[in-house]
């Protein structure tokens, strides 16, 4: 897929897996209002970090191999 840091995902609230991998993400907007979201991938993107996750009362695994990501402590 192509799809970047533009693409839309407001107004999927009953969502329960989002898989992104394979994308050309660098960085990810928070998700708001994706309660039900249990699963979500990212792997194989180009993510730096991901504290920007936002709110997922629901999220239960979060795949993230094979990005950019460093240890900002």
């Amino acid at each position: 897929n192509r799809l970047n840091e533009n693409a839309v995902f407001s107004g999927m609230s009953q969502l329960n897996i989002l898989n992104l991998t394979g994308n050309r993400f660098s960085q990810i907007s928070p998700l708001s209002g994706m309660d039900q979201l249990t699963e979500y991938s990212l792997e194989s993107n180009s993510l730096t970090e991901i504290e920007t996750l936002g709110e997922l009362p629901a999220l239960e695994k979060l795949s993230v191999a094979s990005n950019c990501l460093t240890d900002t402590e």
